[in-house]
């Protein structure tokens, strides 16, 4: 079997969090929720987001997207909206990079064309390869918000799903089970309609199961000279992102701490993490309003409330 498997948040660099880069998935909630009528420009003002427009070429910077998914989830909990997400046509989802996927010579080369470019379609997850015998593909969470790890399971998950439907040309393909790390939500039961296996909740972390055999399977759109020329567009979109600029210096801090809060971070080995100086860390920190301290024991306190609510 190959396993997806979903884990825990990595430590950010300032680079992936601060450069630009698109968002098709924050734009078809801008689009979708605001003809609903939610007040999807509010949150895009908490979010930092002045243009508001669902167009396909939306850029933001990696923690304006996070926090809009969070406003997003955080009012309206009981919407499967990462479902939403992951079951978009996949030229709407991935763009070049799914034109890449498709005309691929099999499904492992459509594997390394996503492994390589996922960043250029917007991705809002990492991932890792396991060259260990089980053959695991690691999805991993680019935040440790509690409240947006379903939508980052369901819309990966289910976008991994509906890439390699496509890809097959077979629409009935499903994955021989899929487990989630939180307890079933209000709309579980839609969960199998999609995936069309079953599903687990409460797992130690999100996984989808595939045959292994399916990475040696053939494409029926495979076109060489089509699949070179996605691959240099994913190439050419992936440069243009350039350095890191405005960093959210608070917001990387958080998820520093979040991603393990049992490890003895100190403000220097936070700057090394964020490729930065302590003195410099200091003063934007300053600027900002906080100090390592407050940050420290906001998401001390904050961890603690979650594990009064949600554990024994």
């Amino acid at each position: 079997m190959l396993r997806l498997g979903l884990w825990g948040a990595p430590p950010p660099g300032a680079a992936d969090y601060a450069a630009p880069m698109p968002a098709p998935v924050v734009a078809q909630l801008l689009e979708a929720l605001g003809r609903e009528g939610h007040p999807v420009a509010v949150w895009a003002e908490r979010a930092g987001i002045r243009r508001i427009d669902a167009s396909a070429d939306l850029e933001l910077a990696f923690p304006q997207a996070m926090r809009f998914l969070a406003e997003a989830v955080r009012a309206l909990p009981d919407r499967p909206l990462g479902l939403r997400a992951g079951a978009r046509p996949l030229l709407q989802s991935f763009g070049m990079l799914g034109v890449a996927v498709q005309t691929a010579d099999d499904v492992e080369g459509a594997v390394a064309a996503g492994l390589q470019y996922h960043q250029a379609a917007g991705s809002l997850v990492d991932f890792a390869v396991d060259a260990d015998g089980d053959g695991a593909l690691d999805v991993v969470p680019r935040s440790a918000d509690p409240d947006v790890l379903p939508f980052l399971c369901e819309e990966t998950l289910l976008s991994v799903v509906t890439l390699l439907r496509s890809a097959l040309g077979d629409e009935q393909w499903s994955p021989t089970a899929v487990e989630l790390p939180f307890a079933a939500p209000a709309y579980a039961d839609e969960y199998s309609d999609h995936f069309g296996c079953a599903v687990r909740f409460g797992a130690p972390a999100g996984v989808l199961t595939v045959p292994r055999g399916l990475l040696g399977r053939p494409l029926p759109r495979r076109e060489p000279a089509v699949h070179a020329a996605a691959l240099a567009a994913c190439r050419a979109i992936a440069g243009a992102s350039g350095e890191a600029r405005d960093l959210d210096h608070v917001w990387a801090v958080e998820q520093l701490l979040r991603a393990d809060l049992r490890r003895p971070y100190t403000m220097a080995a936070l700057a090394r993490q964020l490729n930065t100086s302590e003195r410099t860390l200091r003063r934007h920190l300053t600027d900002a309003g906080e100090s390592f301290r407050s940050i420290h024991a906001r998401v001390r306190r904050e961890r603690a409330e979650t594990l009064l609510r949600t554990t024994g």
